[in-house]
């Protein structure tokens, strides 16, 4: 969904207020819309996955140590492999994340200023 509001790697939402009052049929999808997606990224506990995340760097920084020592040398290198690829993908699944929270916040903040903004055109006028 949000993927045809902003162009991928872009963080501009801007557009013209002409293109803004000619979908004006639009705007009761998009705030039901937006609302719903805000309430869902903004419903994940964040005290949560810094907590996973934290750990899972601690449980990192032990198996290096253990790897540099020696002491897994009974392990296969697959098997350390495998470990390092699933915390590459956590990592990848937080950035995800953050990088959807982020765009979330930023059309938010481009509709409530829009909002704003025509609010005060046709009502100052």
């Amino acid at each position: 969904m949000l993927a045809t509001v902003v162009q991928s790697g872009s963080t501009k939402v801007d557009t013209t207020y002409g293109a803004v009052v000619e979908r004006n049929a639009d705007w009761k999808a998009i705030f039901e819309g937006l609302n719903l997606v805000a309430t869902q990224i903004n419903g994940v506990n964040k005290r949560t996955i810094n907590k996973k995340v934290e750990e899972a760097a601690q449980y990192l920084e032990i198996l290096e140590r253990k790897v540099g020592r020696g002491e897994l040398a009974h392990i296969s290198p697959q098997m350390v492999t495998e470990i390092a690829e699933g915390a590459f993908q956590m990592g990848k699944e937080v950035e995800y994340y953050v990088a959807i929270w982020y765009k979330v916040q930023a059309l938010t903040e481009a509709i409530n200023a829009t909002v704003l903004q025509l609010n005060h055109v046709y009502t100052d006028h």
